[in-house]
This record gives structure tokens, sequence and C-alpha cells, in this order.
């Protein structure tokens, strides 16, 4: 083991650096960089022996750049890793999944698009997963069981309508998945839509309604992923995910990258005084982790925030690798969660190790397609 090795283990006991693979990855120690101004002496002041970035002792053999002439080998300096900046050969394009609140308003609703758009371009994502319902808000629930709400349904919106357009000129070179309802026979649905600057690239209308929806919406049929410049991707909305089945056909479709649009509550008999405590809250984020996990795939999760009605949304935005850890995430509160990964690789590299998928035993579980004979009596 190099003495890089052994402080970088010992950092991590002492509950620094919780991933001490990524430190790996992305920088080097900076007991490692000498400034112009050091001395060429083969020992710095703390005892740590000096070497060339990139050399054999060298942790990464990536072009670095001191920021600072403290050697990153003292007590004091644990956890400081800005005293070095890793350059990348090439930026990982990153991906956002955006926790918000929209109502009936379709002009603010493309407004707060449009500026969220805007944002993740800047900051580099390549995929921008609103959420369910970003365009016209979600059902509206009155405080009141039975009482009339003060609103009327959400707007049916056709998918080759103006509004979608809208967002297909605003998403330019960014995907762009968005929630809205449909205008359809047979519906109107709870759907998604995923665009960019060329136009349509993906659609999905939700499968699995929840009894609160069943006398509003129209079911969807099926699943189904779509090639777009990020790779094959496939989307649900909001209670699909809660059905295994789901995002495992997408997966088995190809797609490396799941966008889960939600407009998910939190629970609605007995809401937990503490939103994390919340049963709801609880099950968003374990099925998040546990989808992306299964499936060894890449989970971008959004979800709306705030109060509509008698509904509080509880956020909790994220991207999920497929490893099932959580990359990015933002709470309870508006936001966005913004990782840096590049999805085909990064499916690539779980599945190569051990592939889920590839070690099904279909033929075992055939009977599970079928309803069970208590659901039929």
């Amino acid at each position: 083991m190099t003495p890089a090795e052994r402080r970088l283990r010992e950092l991590g006991e002492h509950g620094r650096l919780r991933d001490l693979r990524l430190l790996f990855q992305y920088a080097e120690v900076a007991a490692f960089c000498s400034s112009p101004a050091a001395s060429p002496a083969s020992a710095d002041d703390a005892g740590c022996p000096r070497s060339t970035p990139g050399s054999p002792d060298a942790v990464s053999s990536y072009q670095t750049q001191c920021l600072s002439r403290r050697p990153y080998c003292c007590e004091d300096d644990r956890g400081n890793l800005s005293a070095v900046i890793a350059r990348r050969p090439h930026k990982t394009p990153a991906v956002m999944a955006v926790s918000a609140r929209f109502g009936r308003d379709l002009r603010l609703c493309l407004q707060a698009v449009e500026r969220i758009v805007a944002e993740a371009r800047e900051r580099g994502a390549a995929l921008v997963v609103l959420p369910e319902s970003a365009l016209g808000g979600y059902l509206y629930e009155p405080y009141v069981t039975g009482a009339p709400a003060p609103c009327a349904l959400p707007p049916a919106l056709r998918r080759d309508g103006e509004e979608i357009e809208r967002v297909a000129r605003i998403a330019g070179d960014v995907v762009v998945c968005i929630g809205y309802t449909e205008d359809a026979p047979g519906g109107p649905y709870s759907s998604a839509v995923c665009v960019n600057g060329d136009g349509i690239l993906g659609h999905h209308r939700k499968v699995h309604l929840p009894p609160a929806e069943r006398s509003t919406f129209g079911a969807g049929a099926g699943f189904a992923a779509f090639d777009t410049p990020i790779g094959r991707i496939g989307m649900l909305v909001c209670y699909d995910k809660t059905f295994p089945e789901a995002a495992r056909q997408l997966a088995l479709d190809g797609a490396g990258l799941i966008a889960s649009l939600s407009a998910w509550p939190v629970c609605r008999v007995d809401p937990a005084p503490w939103m994390r405590r919340d049963v709801q809250v609880r099950h968003f984020n374990l099925l998040d982790q546990a989808r992306a996990l299964e499936n060894q795939v890449v989970w971008v999760s959004s979800n709306q925030v705030g109060r509509f009605g008698r509904l509080r949304f509880p956020g909790q935005a994220k991207v999920v690798d497929p490893r099932g850890r959580v990359l990015a995430k933002t709470g309870a509160r508006p936001g966005a969660a913004l990782a840096r990964v590049d999805a085909p690789s990064v499916v690539a590299a779980a599945r190569g190790r051990l592939s889920y998928l590839d070690d099904r035993r279909p033929l075992a579980y055939a009977t599970l397609a079928t309803v069970p004979a208590a659901a039929t009596a």
C-alpha cells in the first residue's frame, strides 16, 4: 500500500471521506504537489515524502493544479479537498431532477419551465426531469371530502399542441421530460412527454391509477423505452414506480436511464408531524433506490412540492446510480438535484460485474403474471 493509500484509509476511518473510490478517481493528494516556491527537499515539514503528480506513487494520473501551499497531510488539513482540483479530460454530462410547485396557470407554468431549463443549461445538464402535471398542476383535493373544488380540473393538452411545442423550443439542446394532462380519445390521461429542440422523443401515459385518480383519468396501456441524444431512456409517472414490473419492462427494452415523474403527496390518512418520518415519504425514497438497484439503471426522480388543497407534496427529487446510491437530492424544499453521470457507461460497468437482467429465470416467475384466484372470487 502506498503512503497516499494509507493516508486516505486513515481519513476514511475518521469519517471525513465517505467514498474513497471517488477521491481516488478525481483527486490527487496535495502532499504530492509542490508549489513553485516550495523547497525541493525530499520531505516536507510534516514528514510526508514528496512525489510528482502522475508518478506511480500518486493516486491519479490526471493533470492537477495546486491551490494551496500547505501539504494535505497534516491533522489540521483533513477533508480539505479544495487543496487540489483534478481536471478531467472530458466533462461528464449532468442530469437534473426537479422539485417544484406548478398550478393551473399555464403561462406561469411555462415561465417556470423556461427558468428551470435555462438554469440547467447553464449548469451543464443534458437532461431535465420535471414533475408530473407540471403543465397545469395536479388534481385539487378540497380539505373537506365532498366539498366543491375552488378550481377546475387541470387543462387537457394535446400532444401535438402549442404548449408541448413551446416546451420543445425551450428545451433546445437539452432533453426535457415533463408531465401534463393529455387530451386524447379515451382520456384525459396523466401523461409524460420527452422533448428537445427536434420535437417529441418519447411519450408515456400513466398505467397504474391510484383511487383518487380513477374517476378522472384513463389508464395507459404499456411501457416502452426510446432513443435520445443521451442514450435510451424510459419514463414512469408517479404510482407506476410502485410496481416493479413497470421499471423492469423499461430496463428489458434497453433503457439505461429511467425518468420518474411524480405528484406524490405525504400520507393523506395519517401524515407525520415530521416529513422525513411520513410513511409515504419513506416509500417514495425507498422505491427510488430499489428500482435503480434492481434494474441497474440511473434513476432520475422528480416531484411536486408545497401545498395544493389538502395535499402536501414533499419534494425529495433525486438522482440514483445503478448501485442504489443517491448522488444528489433536494429534500423537502423546491430545488434541483444535479449529478454528473454518464448513464451508458455506469450502467455497462454495473451490469458487467453482475447483471441482474441476465441472471433472471423467467420461467420460474411465469405464474406471477396471472391474477390470484382470491382476487377473482
